[in-house]
């Protein structure tokens, strides 16, 4: 998954803290966050389809798909939404994640994460996203498992 991070001239999206667009392009733009209330920033989250295609676009093509479907959404702003930082994930030609994160597929059981996190004869420890079943597949549940970890060990001096 890819992220758009935009930051504009000024907040034209309200209150609102993030959306769902839908189209009939089953969206390539589909998840939009505003992580700060007061500031003009929007975080896209790219689905991995698109994802990986998106990575074959110049910054200038993916911000301007970007800015084609915010318009869609807020066409009364749609002549005033100006971009002063463009800023892009592209996670799939990173020689070292090639794209990955973690997913639970099909016929897997959520608890598989708590195997993973399981610590081997009380010497091995892991962390990392893919071993917070709460938070996989992001930051903050990388960060989470590495103090779960450093407790475990804690606990056994």
């Amino acid at each position: 998954m890819n992220k758009v991070i935009m930051v504009f001239e000024k907040r034209f999206w309200g209150n609102l803290g993030g959306w769902i667009y839908g189209s009939r392009t089953r969206g390539k733009f589909r998840l939009w966050i505003a992580p700060e209330k007061n500031e003009p920033v929007l975080v896209c989250l790219l689905p991995p389809d698109y994802a990986k295609l998106s990575e074959d676009l110049t910054d200038e093509e993916l911000q301007s798909e970007a800015i084609s479907v915010l318009r869609t959404c807020f066409p009364s702003y749609s002549n005033s939404i100006r971009v002063t930082h463009f800023y892009r994930s592209q996670w799939w030609n990173d020689p070292f994640s090639r794209g990955t994160w973690t997913y639970i597929p099909a016929g897997s059981h959520p608890s598989m994460i708590d195997k993973i996190a399981e610590p081997i004869n009380d010497r091995i420890f892991f962390a990392g996203e893919c071993t917070n079943r709460s938070d996989f597949s992001t930051v903050h549940g990388a960060f989470d498992s590495g103090k779960r970890a450093g407790e475990e060990i804690l606990a056994l001096l």
